[in-house]
């Protein structure tokens, strides 16, 4: 028989797959063989130029006679069904969240297909052989010949017992992935998000690479090739990862650009002070400050040393809002001060809030005092809306049972206090939530209105694009628009 080297063993899970994809292609291996011996033996009985359109059913095995291939394909395709299953439960448990693996579905769903997937390999290498016996009868080949078209056979190849491993494990793997996610969404109402991600290599297909640029997409929807998740096609590569939220949602819900370093240019300090918590091109737009560390707790920014000082713990959620709080007085400073374009942007951003503010009001008049109270009883029961506000929290209930609870994040209240601090600073120190009356009259408290435009700029702030949508929309557009400017 032909033999094909080339084929290599795609990369589906990581090495836990390679054991179950070596046990199970040896079964195809060894059914293999079996298959090509008893087709190899039927030809040699059959007499010289006497090749006859016969029923081809002796030549392989019985169903019952499968049994033993059955038996070993279920074992192994309940490795990988508990693989993915255990490797998915992995990725919720960073999150918090992570739940016993059901062993006893992935031997189920197991065995379900490994009936169904035997005899199939069996039927179809039954149709191949017997077209070539139709063949031979047709045009008269010569025994030789005919069992030279059975050692070069597609069906007898090692390529396709490799080829049929790889799928029905990738399948498997997958197939468990999606499963211990439906059942963590069935615990916590959380939909979640998948992506498949391709090889990205010139073997690519078109419609794999299509389905990889929609991004993370709704864990229930479709991908654009209408298939719910990988494997999309014989030997595919695609791999399916899924998680509780996008990507840059969790575990705080602010962006990590370190590794969009295309641009060089960035502050001094920058690489070991900094949370990357903005993209490098941002400091295209005026002279490089430096970063600098406090004695305490608290951030600023220096616009006479062009100094931005970080207080609070290194990584901490604080020192991140904080960052991008005292960039934004940098931006306001060396950039939106020296460009009357820029000034009279913010100027109608903050005119545009202002009628915000004033259409409700009595609503806000209502939050000075208890800034995350308000907050707190606004937010309830938003999980799915809002997923990066809540924290998972795992605990032991009645009778030992375990159970999940929901609670507010600090990122809420932190996201809460921004919005107050921008209304404070739209107002002048007006609605006196935080004491800034005098501050705010006498520094003009446009600059911490700014400031805070830069932290709900580069944040997910769900609080202020419900209370304020045309600012945030208007927010969003300024900074697109600079950063298309800082591109040239």
């Amino acid at each position: 028989m032909e033999e094909e080297t080339k084929f290599q063993v795609y990369d589906l899970g990581g090495e836990e797959l390679l054991v179950p994809h070596s046990e199970l292609r040896e079964v195809f291996e060894e059914l293999r063989e079996l298959q090509y011996q008893k087709a190899w033996d039927y030809v040699e009985e059959l007499p010289e130029f006497k090749i006859t359109k016969l029923s081809q059913e002796e030549i392989f095995q019985r169903e019952e006679e499968l049994a033993k291939y059955t038996l070993k394909a279920e074992t192994t395709l309940s490795k990988a069904y508990s693989i993915g299953m255990i490797q998915q439960d992995k990725v919720w448990g960073a999150f918090g969240l992570s739940f016993a693996v059901d062993n006893q579905h992935a031997k189920d769903r197991a065995a379900q297909h490994a009936g169904e997937m035997i005899s199939g390999i069996n039927e179809t290498t039954k149709k191949e052989v017997n077209q070539l016996l139709n063949q031979a009868f047709n045009n008269q080949l010569s025994k030789k010949e005919l069992l030279e078209k059975l050692q070069t056979s597609f069906a007898f190849s090692k390529y396709r017992a490799n080829m049929i491993a790889n799928n029905e494990v990738g399948t498997a793997y997958i197939q468990g992935t999606v499963k211990q996610h439906q059942e963590l969404m069935k615990r916590t109402g959380i939909e979640g998000r998948k992506y498949r991600q391709t090889s990205n290599d010139n073997k690519v297909s078109d419609i794999c690479m299509d389905n990889q640029n929609q991004d993370w997409i709704p864990f229930n929807q479709d991908f654009f090739s209408g298939h719910f998740c990988p494997l999309g096609h014989v030997n595919c590569r695609c791999k399916l990862r899924v998680r509780p939220f996008k990507p840059w949602e969790l575990p705080d819900g602010i962006y990590d650009h370190s590794k969009d370093r295309a641009w060089n240019g960035l502050p001094e300090n920058y690489d070991q002070l900094s949370n990357n918590v903005l993209p490098p091109n941002f400091w295209k737009a005026g002279e490089l400050p430096k970063y600098q560390l406090s004695g305490n707790d608290f951030s600023s920014f220096n616009p006479a040393k062009n100094t931005l000082t970080l207080g609070r713990e290194k990584g901490s959620l604080n020192q991140k809002i904080d960052e991008l709080h005292e960039a934004g007085h940098w931006l306001h400073y060396k950039a939106i001060m020296q460009s009357p374009t820029m000034q009279k942007t913010r100027e109608e951003i903050q005119g545009i809030m202002l009628k915000e503010i004033d259409g409700q009001i009595d609503v806000i008049k209502k939050w000075n005092g208890q800034s995350f109270e308000w907050i707190k009883t606004a937010y309830q029961g938003k999980v799915k809306e809002y997923a990066h506000y809540y924290r998972y929290e795992q605990t032991i209930g009645i009778a030992g049972k375990a159970q999940t609870t929901i609670e507010l994040s600090q990122r809420l209240e932190l996201d809460s206090l921004v919005v107050l601090d921008m209304i404070d600073g739209i107002k002048k120190g007006e609605m006196n939530y935080e004491t800034h009356e005098k501050s705010y009259l006498e520094k003009h408290g446009e600059k911490e209105a700014v400031a805070n435009m830069n932290v709900i700029a580069h944040t997910k702030n769900k609080v202020f694009e419900e209370y304020f949508p045309n600012t945030n929309k208007a927010i969003k557009k300024f900074y697109s628009d600079l950063y298309e400017w800082l591109k040239y």
